[in-house]
């Protein structure tokens, strides 16, 4: 299998040897007051002293064909600086034009994130360079090059992995697509790996409380993936995948276009692994197999002041753990773990701008999926069903901008549903390169830009400068509803008898929510935001938020935020790692749900030191819990009890992180993080148990333009912990109280032929591995049986190889 990877790899870069240079492809974009990103159409592009040019579409993006003599871009568009820069690669890029006081323009399409600097809301972008400098297969594997995000085995056979943020785990965060709240219940506990990564378009991470419009389920934070749209994918697109432990994968994405303004999407993906591997000799495989399918059609339509989007998705999955043999040699006296899954989601959302004077938008957003999953772990079985339907309407008004201030529902945007604004551009630079051929569109422009670019300027240099009331006020109602049907079979400790655990329920919650944006106080904005939802079995949960920015200079700035949030505890799909073993399920008393508060502070300089730009972030973070279901596995060896907090339970976060590029085309990135998580067991206050106390982050990313090749590097310092007490074991598998730092590291080289992308990478190349990470392995039917206690990489070293090919 590895003679037959290499020799695909080595055929299609021959074929990208003898295709011709491609067009240089890239983006236009800026970000409103709140940091929304916005498309701008008919900026124009074109080389510097050539008469190649072009404009960008509605969705921004622009093509324009290579000119052997000249390699500087030239972009413009009115209101904005013009932006100039030499461009030797074919990187897709992206270019961010800001409408502020700071009157500049930034590439950013080679960074791995962005920082959304006008937000309020604390909050990063991680681009497609950012996820492509890794493999990036799925969701999961997303956050290797963000310091904020870690992401972990839940146990040490299935494969589930979790994120953390702020300390906590993925439950407490809110995870999105498309804006639209996803991956809950049964979809938390493997649903990182049901978004493949060549999918993906960007991921939003917002530290601390979110807004009220995304719902009341954001404690420590929000994650939002974008998918792919049809309007701005690529034709054609091709990713081939494969690594040492025989994992293939392959992704094709299309993008068809219907008429003006209407597209379609289709993706497809397949993975596939069926190598029993086994490195530490416990007789477990130190990953499953795994058989992945995954179909995803979108539709968006814009014009007439309407932008909708509609997307189907489904998928299929199998997944088989456990002792060698099990499968191979369909061995029934060996341990076996198999989870199959299907889920089947479709979403959507519709905008319309209202044509009234001032700006007022409707916006609807729906979801509904299925999930199902049959498995078993060893003797226990598990079934759960879930069925889950959401839907919200969201209405924006705006007033106290004054007229000469240009609206292009661009400049106050800060709500993601309502994605409108590319049908109001009044901007007559777009209109001028319509009525032109493509070869006269750069001396169109430099006619536009003598002509008006001066008063445009002027009207938008006012924006900041004078001390302008501007109110935004979005209201709204939301209902969400859920059916759970769970079956849990599992033996009774100390006897070879079982007993049914079931879950049966249906939650229903409406929900209203207002959220106030107020910018009138100079260099400062503030969101305050009030959401009350009904469940019907937990009564009401109140969620007010607070979000306060302040930024005296351009280099300097400043976010406080403070809210509350809730999260409806579902103990089996969010512990599937107590059914990989011979632990028993104790519930004390009514769970109730769980409730917290968040505090934060975000500061941000930017300062210049040896002819070097610095971006520098601190930040902190508190959560405290109201309440929480604790899940106790140290009280005894054979049971896990799940019980309401007695007592506190709070989370504190401090991160500190640098950026800076030393010398052209070379970005750093160093980051520190320290955690202080503490929670009380049995009326006890300790420190959470398998949490690494501090993260030292440094990522090295190198574009050697001349070779079109990228290099990419991160390595972590992961700070000891403590474990879970083990003290009731027998001797051998008592595991001591603390475990201890690790360095993990991982590299990427990427070159570019034409139209292909051709990467090499190694993972865990330490080749850092936990020991015994399955307690009692040799007797997986017995009583001190555990997979859940993982704290650091299972795996071994692992290298990979791969395509990505636009084929148009």
């Amino acid at each position: 299998m590895k003679n037959i990877f290499i020799a695909i790899i080595v055929l299609l870069a021959g074929m990208a040897e003898e295709s011709f240079a491609a067009d240089l492809r890239g983006k236009v974009f800026g970000y409103d007051i709140n940091g929304k990103k916005t498309e701008l159409m008919g900026a124009v592009v074109r080389w510097k002293d050539s008469k190649i040019g072009a404009k960008s579409a509605k969705n921004g993006e622009f093509r324009i064909a290579r000119d052997k003599k000249h390699d500087v871009l030239m972009i413009t568009f009115a209101g904005y600086v013009p932006f100039e820069e030499e461009i030797h690669s074919d990187d897709y890029i992206e270019v961010q034009m800001e409408i502020n006081q700071t009157q500049t323009v930034e590439v950013v399409g080679r960074q791995s994130a962005i920082i959304m600097r006008e937000s309020a809301i604390n909050t990063q972008e991680i681009t497609l360079t950012g996820l492509r400098k890794a493999a990036c297969c799925n969701l999961a594997e997303s956050f290797v090059a963000n310091p904020s995000v870690d992401v972990n085995y839940s146990d040490a056979v299935t494969g589930a992995k979790q994120i953390e943020l702020l300390g906590l785990e993925g439950t407490y965060t809110q995870i999105m697509t498309n804006n639209i709240p996803n991956l809950r219940g049964l979809g938390a506990t493997y649903g990182l790996n049901y978004v493949p990564g060549q999918w993906m378009e960007a991921i939003q991470i917002s530290k601390g409380a979110a807004s009220v419009t995304g719902g009341f389920e954001s404690i420590t934070g929000q994650i939002n993936v974008d998918y792919k749209r049809p309007t701005q994918n690529r034709p054609l697109f091709i990713n081939l995948y494969g690594s040492t432990d025989e994992r293939v994968e392959g992704d094709v994405t299309a993008s068809i276009p219907i008429s003006e303004g209407f597209a379609t999407n289709i993706f497809v993906h397949a993975n596939y692994n069926n190598k029993e591997i086994d490195d530490n000799d416990d007789s477990f495989m130190d990953e499953p197999l795994e058989k992945q399918f995954a179909f995803l059609n979108a539709w968006e339509y814009e014009g007439n002041g309407i932008h909708t989007e509609h997307t189907f998705k489904a998928l299929n999955e199998t997944r088989q753990a456990g002792q060698l043999g099990h499968f191979s040699n369909d061995d029934n006296s060996k341990y076996g773990i198999q989870i199959k899954t299907e889920r089947y989601e479709l979403f959507g959302k519709a905008g319309y701008v209202l044509p009234t004077e001032a700006y007022n938008s409707l916006a609807v957003m729906y979801s509904v999926s299925a999930h199902n999953q049959n498995s078993f772990f060893g003797n226990n079985k598990y079934h759960g069903n879930q069925k889950s339907a959401f839907a919200k309407v969201l209405y924006e008004t705006r007033w106290g901008v004054k007229e000469h201030q240009h609206d292009d529902s661009c400049e106050h945007e800060h709500n993601h549903e309502a994605e409108v604004a590319e049908e109001h551009e009044h901007n007559h630079e777009a209109e001028v390169a319509e009525e032109h051929e493509h070869n006269h569109e750069a001396e169109v422009a430099e006619e536009h830009e003598h002509n008006h670019e001066g008063e445009e300027e002027n009207e938008h240099a006012g924006h900041g400068e004078e001390n302008t009331n501007i109110h935004s006020l979005s209201i709204g109602g939301s209902f969400n509803f859920d059916q759970f049907d769970e079956t849990y079979r599992h033996r009774i400790n100390g006897t070879q008898s079982f007993a049914d655990t079931l879950i049966n329920k249906i939650e229903r919650m409406p929900g209203l929510f207002a959220e106030y944006t107020y910018s009138g106080i100079e260099n400062m904005a503030i969101i305050g935001g009030l959401r009350m939802d009904f469940h019907n079995i937990y009564g009401n949960f109140f969620t007010p938020r607070l979000h306060v920015k302040y930024a005296p200079s351009e280099e300097f700035s400043m976010r406080v935020s403070a809210g509350k949030g809730y999260h409806i505890n579902n103990i089996f799909a969010e512990n599937s790692a107590i059914m990989a073993s011979s632990r028993t399920i104790k519930v004390e008393g009514d769970l109730d749900p769980e409730e917290a508060w968040n505090y934060g502070i975000n500061l941000t300089y930017i300062f210049n030191m040896f002819d070097t730009k610095f971006t520098m972030n601190a930040d902190y973070y508190r959560t405290e819990f109201i309440n929480q279901v604790i899940v106790d596995m140290e009280r005894s060896s054979n049971a896990v009890y799940f019980y309401n907090l007695d007592g506190d339970s709070y989370s504190n976060s401090y991160q500190v992180d640098l950026s800076f590029a030393p010398i052209e085309s070379f970005d750093i990135m160093l980051a520190y993080r320290y955690n202080d998580v503490k929670m009380t067991y049995d009326g006890k206050l300790i420190e959470k148990p398998l949490q690494s106390r501090y993260k030292a982050f440094v990522n090295l990313a190198y574009a050697f333009e001349p070779w079109e090749m990228k290099f990419d590097f991160t390595t972590v310092l992961n700070g000891g912990g403590s474990l879970p007490n083990t003290d009731n074991y027998p001797e051998q598998y008592r595991l001591g109280s603390n475990f201890h730092s690790f360095v993990t590291m991982q590299a990427q080289i990427t070159k570019t032929i034409g139209d292909f992308d051709i990467y090499v990478g190694g993972e865990n190349l330490t080749n850092y591995k936990q020991d015994m990470p399955i307690l009692g392995a040799e007797a997986p039917f017995g009583d001190f049986f555990d997979t859940s206690i993982v704290y650091a990489p299972i795996m071994g070293r692992k290298f990979y190889a791969g395509i990505r090919w636009n084929v148009l």
